[in-house]
């Protein structure tokens, strides 16, 4: 199995949805990882695509709890790497 078979990067596009004369879409990524026993989907948001008399503003969404896994993995890390360190001494 090689690693563009294990994993898989997506983004995908929402319904756009019409409001009197501006229409609104989502933008969201997802990170496919495919084991011989199962997989994960990570899903978060992206974008919100707003069309307003044919005027295409992209806004970002910066997704605060992705941020917050990675920065209590990075701290989780950092300590493990501490408790380690310090029983060696």
């Amino acid at each position: 199995m090689n690693v563009s078979e294990l994993f898989e990067v997506r983004t995908r596009q929402g319904q756009p949805r019409q409001i009197k004369h501006v229409v609104i879409q989502t933008e969201s990524r997802a990170l496919i990882l495919r084991l011989p026993f199962g997989g994960v989907v990570w899903n978060w948001p992206r974008a919100v695509i707003v069309e307003d008399r044919g005027v295409v503003t992209r806004l970002p969404i910066t997704d605060v709890t992705r941020l917050a896994v990675w920065a209590l993995a990075f701290a989780g890390a950092i300590g493990a790497w501490a408790v380690r360190r310090r029983g060696r001494t």
